[in-house]
């Protein structure tokens, strides 16, 4: 199994959190509680998770409301950003596992995985197919390997008893499905190979099955009702192409559990917008080794000149490789050139694959085995692996037959000799150059980065047609690209007459400024005082005086005050501008704050969370049985009471709703299928136990808990639920189980931290030669703060996204004068963050400071609605005794909403 990066494990447990946030709501508002927002739980979820991702609650887009499609309304629909690179797919594979478990909660599911085109169609199938793909075995480890994996050709004759018994992943594409006509189209023909799928009980809990037709009255037995029926789970690939109403006129016709989209550019505004639930950064896919970054663009007018700088480059990579494996014994690798030759055109003479073929052979006397052409009807990279030793291939021409479905990591060089700013080129630099071999960082640098080599007499519309590219296909925030993408000769003098705008060309210090001319509106009232101390915006002349050197973040807040169209022309410029101070890490300065640290024998080493646990003894038997988060739904014993109408044949509690009891419709769908077979309380303990988490605890031990759990909710509660309905409901019942384990746990451990931090305890230090070193490279922030306010004094060149009030925070700490540098710390980055432990996780206050006098500051912030949870009086409790055991070395604060009078008592002292 392909261990998942840290981000990835993060986007799907936030997926996992959205399910089972959507279930919890609906049982609130059956109960009676109204849910905030348009009532439904998939709202209701969503707002919850992205105020807790995010700081702010996101609103909702109901698409079913908003194309006025009911099928679709209160329909769970979410998508994961993860730009290009980053494993959208391995992250699907898993999805997969999630949704069964959380969204439809049953041991089978549906899945219909659709993609864009039929040439990934066949590589996902491939993969899917192959038992030692990590991404076959994310499935496996979804399913507990009852998986069977098709296309719609082949469901299409796929019986009722391979859908009851395994999860179907149906991989095809989305155009398969696609029509304003249902005519033709095999997924919605009537085919008496799909007769088992449609029992009378299954048809009459169905509403909306397309009827045969031509006065026959029964359903057609089309794969499309057999999915109809099924409710799938749907996996939208490259999900940006399909936001349309046609799209969701589809989705309708399949009445779906839910949807999880996975893209890099999902549509983020509009009636069809995206409901982005977690979001990755490319410093987070950087820090992960997932990428090549940055990427170095060479420019020559000549396209000679540039395939001979390209093929120097590829080999000079390829010596470093070997240097590299022969020192550090690192992975074989083979850099590759890419070369994107000209299309034929029959009206002027191009540089088309012949040609450059040609050239590699007679001109650079390259050896014809190092050679392969993929482009027309040539093809020899079929059945090549690229990847092997043994392959000869150094250098692949093509012109854009590899825009799609093609992985080869370790092409290093791209050698563009058309235009790079077009599509085409696009599609290939953000595919083809980024992916880093192994996802891996190497020892020598020059192996981490990528490069591109473009024959072109206009550096800068090259430049910023690459930095288009990163955004509009590569998924990366617009004011990222400056440091993705930098130039290998950064005056390109020959080009500089043609630019649009003129340079800075003043000298820091002296005071000499220059004037820019802004052809774009710069919104100046959104600038700091002390930018506006800086520059003046002319608005009617349209510039821009720059008086003195500007920090890389009054650049960012320049470039953030004007339109987001012309943000790159603007930053383009702006970035040429000398800056005013070098963030810390640039400079090489280290930041090291004292730890945690537990004597083990005579050594002193940082206390972790297994410190704690492996210091508890506890019984899980012995823990409270009552189960309080388990709940009923209103309508669970309607579930198994159906009837069918006389006059209509439609099942009594079979009505579709209108979205606000979209959950409940589902549950009562899914129980049609469900293979339940002899239950009794035995087997019940045994399923629980293996679908609950506690590898702490004896088998033995873990079922007596069960069995008190199940004697509790049968005995103690006024409306006892049967043992049918129990088991009908068992993963409801299993996420409680979870809770209630996973809070016994925390008693215990917190019992065994308490005593760790008291004063008696000796053992527990915090010590000068036991510190966490800040890296001067990899801080890699989920998201980047974008505010108009310039830092001064932050750590590294960029800062990690913040809500309102940890700004204020930030303003406070960069403002104070005993504060030498800060760092706003990242979450759940063990290596690259600093932490402390609580009782079950790890703890990174929000902010860690170097003070002007040597002593370390850890900031935490908390809003009053937190403030007394028992994880914050823990997380004070910690901070307060790392603070004691440093003898003054180290200080511990936690503000509360906007109070910060605590903060300012420490920076004063």
């Amino acid at each position: 199994m392909l261990a998942l990066k840290a981000y990835q494990q993060d986007a799907l447990d936030a997926l996992a959190r959205y399910f089972q946030t959507f279930h919890q709501a609906e049982t609130m508002r059956q109960s009676g509680f109204p849910l905030a927002g348009d009532g439904t739980a998939a709202a209701y979820a969503f707002e919850v998770l992205t105020r807790e991702l995010l700081g702010q609650a996101v609103p909702y887009n109901d698409v079913g409301k908003r194309q006025s499609l009911d099928e679709l309304r209160g329909l769970p629909y979410v998508c994961l950003r993860i730009p290009t690179g980053g494993g959208k797919t391995l992250v699907g594979a898993h999805a997969v596992g999630v949704a069964r478990r959380e969204a439809v909660q049953t041991d089978h599911a549906v899945i219909l995985w659709l993609v864009p085109s039929d040439t990934i169609r066949s590589q996902t199938l491939a993969a899917f197919r192959n038992p030692k793909h990590p991404y076959r075995l994310a499935l496996d480890e979804a399913t507990g390997g009852a998986v069977h994996v098709c296309d719609v050709a082949e469901a299409l004759y796929l019986g009722s008893a391979a859908y009851d018994t395994s999860t179907v992943v149906i991989v095809d594409t989305v155009q398969k499905f696609k029509t304003t006509d249902a005519t033709g189209r095999k997924v919605y023909d009537d085919d008496g190979a799909l007769m088992s799928h449609f029992t009378p009980e299954r048809v009459a809990a169905t509403p909306g099955l397309q009827p045969v037709g031509d006065g026959v009255e029964r359903p057609a037995y089309s794969l499309a009702n057999v999915l109809r029926m099924r409710r799938p789970v749907v996996v939208m690939d490259e999900a940006h192409n399909n936001r349309t109403s046609l799209a969701f006129d589809t989705l309708a016709r399949l009445r779906p559990a839910c949807v999880i989209e996975l893209t890099a550019t999902p549509k983020l505004d509009g009636k069809d917008a995206s409901n982005v639930l977690y979001r990755v950064s490319a410093l987070a896919l950087k820090a992960e080794g997932m990428i090549k970054l940055p990427l170095t663009l060479t420019v020559s007018p000549d396209w000679k000149t540039t395939l001979a700088d390209a093929i120097g480059k590829r080999k000079a990579l390829e010596n470093d490789a070997k240097a590299e494996r022969e020192q550090h014994g690192t992975p074989y690798l083979r850099p590759i050139l890419l070369v994107q030759a000209q299309p034929k055109n029959a009206e002027r003479e191009t540089v088309t694959v012949d040609v450059v073929e040609q050239y590699l052979l007679e001109e650079a006397e390259l050896s014809k085995a190092t050679v392969a052409v993929h482009a027309y009807d040539r093809r020899d990279l079929d059945g090549v692996d690229l990847s092997s030793p043994s392959c000869p291939i150094r250098v692949v021409v093509t012109v854009d037959a590899l825009r799609e479905g093609w992985d080869a990591p370790f092409v290093y060089v791209l050698a563009s000799l058309g235009n790079v700013a077009a599509a085409t080129a696009v599609e290939q630099l953000v595919g083809r150059v980024l992916r880093m071999p192994n996802a891996t960082p190497r020892p020598t640098q020059s192996l981490n980065e990528a490069y591109v080599f473009a024959a072109s007499d206009r550096f800068s519309e090259t430049l910023r047609g690459l930095q288009d590219a990163l955004v509009q296909q590569g998924g990366f925030d617009r004011l990222d690209v400056l440091d993705l993408v930098r130039a290998a000769n950064a005056r390109q003098a020959e080009d500089r007459p043609a630019d649009p705008l003129p340079l800075f060309a003043g000298v820091a210090g002296t005071g000499q400024g220059v004037e820019l001319a802004l052809p774009v509106k710069l919104n100046a009232a959104a600038l700091s005082p002390a930018l506006q101390h800086k520059v003046t915006y002319d608005a009617v002349r349209g510039t821009l005086e720059v008086r003195e050197p500007l920090t890389v973040a009054e650049v960012t807040a320049l470039v953030a005050a004007v339109p987001e169209a012309q943000r790159l022309d603007v930053a383009a410029v702006l970035a040429e501008l000398p800056t005013a101070r070098e963030a810390p890490a640039l400079r090489g300065v280290r930041f090291d704050v004292p730890v945690l640290a537990l004597r083990q024998g005579s050594l002193f080493e940082r206390l972790t969370v297994s410190d704690v646990t492996e210091n508890v003894e506890w019984r899980l038997r012995d823990a409270k049985a009552d189960l309080p988060s388990f709940t009923i739904p209103a309508r669970a014993h309607e579930v198994g009471k159906l009837d069918v109408s006389e006059t209509s044949g439609r099942l009594l509690t079979g009505v579709v709703s209108d979205g606000v009891d979209f959950a409940a419709d589902l549950e009562q769908q899914m129980s049609l299928f469900a293979q339940e077979g002899s239950w009794d309380e035995d087997k019940l303990v045994r399923w629980l136990d293996a679908n609950t988490y506690h590898p702490d605890v004896l088998q033995q031990d873990a079922r007596a808990f069960i069995r008190n759990v199940l004697e509790s909710l049968q005995h103690d509660r006024k409306e006892a639920p049967s043992l049918p309905l129990l088991v009908r409901l068992r993963y409801r019942l299993a996420v409680a189980l979870n809770e209630r384990i996973k809070l016994a746990r925390q008693d215990a451990h917190a019992k065994g931290l308490q005593t760790l931090l008291l004063p008696s305890n000796d053992r527990l230090a915090v010590r000068p030669d036991v510190v966490f070193s800040f890296p001067q490279e990899g801080y890699a922030p989920y998201d980047l703060y974008r505010g108009g306010h310039v830092f001064a004094k932050h750590f590294y060149e960029h800062i990690g996204g913040m809500n309102g009030e940890e700004v204020l925070v930030a303003m406070e700490l960069d403002k104070a004068p005993r504060v030498d540098y800060w760092v706003r710390n990242v979450e759940r980055q063990r290596a690259r963050s600093y932490w402390l432990v609580t009782s079950s996780d790890y703890f990174y206050p929000d902010f860690v400071a170097m003070l002007t006098d040597g002593r370390q500051l850890a900031v935490e912030h908390k809003s009053s609605r937190d403030w007394d949870n028992p994880d914050t009086k823990e997380k004070r409790d910690v901070g307060a005794a790392w603070a004691e055991l440093s003898g003054g070395r180290c200080l511990f604060v936690m503000t509360r909403d906007k109070d910060f009078s605590a903060l300012h008592r420490v920076l004063a002292g």
